[in-house]
């Protein structure tokens, strides 16, 4: 996970727009838009101040399955992209990569509330 997808689930778990998680974190708007546009990368620190912010901590997990808060941004690319066929496929992945975690990986990969893809049928996975 990116620090770009990284604060961009964080954020939009929350319903929060950037301007607000600027305000809630005391750093300049513009700061989190280049983050999470990817312009440039930002230390562990800063990333952390962010996400502390809403409340949320960075973690290590055990595993390179990408967790459901970044399978949902994908998801909510493709369907911005009119993907339908590319989205489902997401979710796919995803589930194959929660059944094949252990237990313990699993509910660490799904512990985090994803943001919301824009269609109704995803959010309900």
């Amino acid at each position: 996970m990116t620090a770009a997808s990284l604060l961009r689930s964080a954020r939009g778990s929350h319903g929060l727009s950037q301007r607000a998680l600027a305000d809630r974190a005391q750093v300049a708007q513009p700061r989190i838009a280049d983050i999470e546009a990817g312009a440039h990368d930002t230390t562990v620190r800063r990333l952390e101040h962010l996400v502390a912010s809403l409340g949320q901590r960075i973690a290590v997990l055990p595993t390179l399955s990408r967790p459901a808060c970044e399978a949902a941004l994908a998801i909510a690319t493709q369907l911005a992209s009119n993907s339908d066929r590319q989205a489902w496929r997401e979710v796919i992945q995803l589930s194959d990569d929660l059944a094949g975690a252990s237990p313990a990986v699993r509910v660490a990969l799904a512990v985090t509330e994803p943001a919301p893809t824009g269609d109704h049928r995803y959010d309900a996975l």
